[in-house]
């Protein structure tokens, strides 16, 4: 134990390396640290799920900061940090305070910034929500060839390739045809740091989505529904969504390179100053992940205990790459050390560590699923529905719009995806008429004769589990509908606009019902 009062630590950034680096150093630092966490938000957003959210799958992303603060016995400023007077020890912050510290980890992360012009670049939550909008009318003129671009620019990959195949994957659960995807990447072949083994996994994945790999092709813009290469080729699309590139603003008072990421040795300490270290993305590392950015925020931390007097081992960055490749299935898992592609691992769904999760941290994964899920399942699990409200009317028009979709999954004898849009009545709240009882019990014994039905009910696709997923189902059942309506002229627009009011107040209910985010 050191003498004396302890170390003051002012951690600024409230991502995974922040958080990373506040546990870590509760943990080898122990009582010769005081943990101050610089913060605007009070939520911490889980941003290795952040692909998922358009599907309907990660409402909720952000897990109380508070809550994980706690467990580190750390404070909480509520603001951001603007400069840094270095031989002050001082932080300025946005807001104007001035805070001293002992020692500071810079965590701030970094800002994504468009790297295709034209492109829809999966950033923020304004380009999600047009993400979302976009798969709404998967399929309808003008959004059937989709391309998912992997800029030079762009620090980490995964994302695009994620995209893609939730994307393939919305499209064959809902039977949309004619829907072209393209993935066009300036790797050399897809997800190459990790070498060989994760590039045939992930192509073979790709291929068998029916999704097309371009590699080695670098856009540069998009524009007039051409997709324009560095090397003059023009390529046809109808949406491209791009990955951005990342920059971190001006932090006067430390050292920066053009695009504001900062410098370290392979202790993260920021080169030519004694008192701070940083992780994660806003370091100049040139591959910006989140297992990478936990990482390096345990090797600062145990170098700051160390400045507290605590006597640890202080290990050099050692870049180890752990990725879960998200598919709509059964997630893939890749690991290799940055530089040695020959020591790769890629798996099928088995992972090589341990918490099995999207994130691979040494303090905050175990932490995430010690909340009772896995990291990656945690920002899954939602509050139960709560009863809706008492529009009489909107409650039979939603009804009735999920028992066409429950009937027409029957028709087609996905008696599965039947039994789904029933269980969504049911979490709504709402009632289902005694008819469908007995169709429910029919359904259920054509999915498994030889099982009790409530066992065979259980083995429902998980897509039809929520009412986010139920009604991204309808909009794109609706927009094929539509196609057919206005290519055949078959007299069905009076229906199809009741069947769109129905999809109308079942989000209306859904929202009071709490199984949709105010966004959606």
């Amino acid at each position: 134990m050191a003498s004396g009062p302890p170390l003051r630590v002012l951690i600024a950034g409230g991502g995974v390396a922040g958080l990373e680096g506040a546990l870590a150093l509760r943990a080898v630092g122990g009582d010769a640290v005081e943990l101050e966490l610089l913060s605007p938000s009070d939520l911490f957003t889980y941003r290795p799920m952040l692909v998922a959210e358009p599907f309907g799958s990660g409402p909720d992303t952000g897990l109380d900061l508070a809550r994980i603060l706690e467990a580190a016995n750390a404070g909480h400023i509520c603001d951001a940090l603007e400069a840094v007077e270095v031989d002050d020890r001082i932080a300025v912050t946005r807001g104007g305070e001035r805070i001293g510290y002992g020692a500071l980890l810079v965590a701030l992360g970094a800002r994504a910034v468009e790297a295709v012009p034209g492109a829809l670049s999966f950033s923020g939550e304004a380009e999600r929500a047009e993400f979302a909008q976009l798969l709404g009318a998967l399929g309808r003129l003008g959004t059937r060839r989709l391309a998912f671009v992997v800029p030079p620019q762009a620090s980490w990959s995964i994302a695009a390739y994620e995209l893609a195949l939730l994307t393939a994957a919305e499209r064959d659960a809902r039977r949309i045809s004619g829907v072209e995807i393209t993935v066009l990447t300036h790797e050399p072949s897809a997800l190459d740091v990790f070498g060989a083994a994760a590039t045939q996994l992930v192509a073979a994945k790709l291929d068998e989505a029916g999704i097309a790999l371009r590699h080695s092709s670098a856009a540069e813009r998009f524009e007039g529904r051409e997709l324009h290469l560095a090397d003059g080729e023009a390529l046809g699309f109808d949406r491209v969504i791009a990955l951005p590139r990342l920059e971190v603003p001006a932090l006067p008072g430390l050292p920066q390179d053009e695009h504001g990421f900062l410098p370290t040795d392979d202790r993260m300490q920021v080169r030519g100053l004694d008192d701070v270290w940083a992780a994660g993305d806003a370091t100049a590392f040139p591959i910006k992940q989140g297992g990478l950015a936990a990482q390096q925020a345990d090797i600062a931390a145990r170098a700051i205990a160390v400045r507290a007097g605590r006597d640890v081992e202080v290990q050099p960055f050692q870049p180890l790459l752990r990725a879960a490749l998200i598919t709509g299935e059964t997630p893939d898992f890749m690991q290799a050390p940055v530089g040695e592609p020959g020591a790769a691992i890629a798996s099928a769904g088995r992972a090589p560590w341990s918490p099995r999760a999207k994130l691979s941290a040494g303090y905050l994964g175990p932490y995430l699923a010690g909340l009772g899920t896995s990291a990656a399942d945690a920002v899954f699990e939602r509050q139960p529905a709560r009863a809706p409200g008492g529009d009489e009317g909107a409650h039979d028009r939603a009804v009735q719009t999920l028992l066409i979709a429950a009937d027409a999954d029957a028709a087609l004898g996905d008696f599965g995806a039947a039994l789904g849009w029933l269980a969504v009545v049911e979490q709504l709240n709402l009632v289902i008429p005694t008819e469908y009882v007995v169709r429910r019990d029919d359904w259920r014994r054509r999915v498994d004769p030889d099982r009790d039905p409530d066992a065979a009910a259980t083995r429902l696709d998980a897509r039809f589990a929520t009412a986010a997923e139920a009604i991204s189902d309808l909009q794109r059942r609706l927009g094929w509908l539509r196609e057919i309506e206005a290519r055949t002229g078959g007299g069905m627009q009076s229906r199809l606009d009741r069947f769109e009011q129905g999809i109308e107040d079942l989000v209306g209910l859904s929202r009071r019902a709490g199984t949709l985010g105010p966004g959606r």
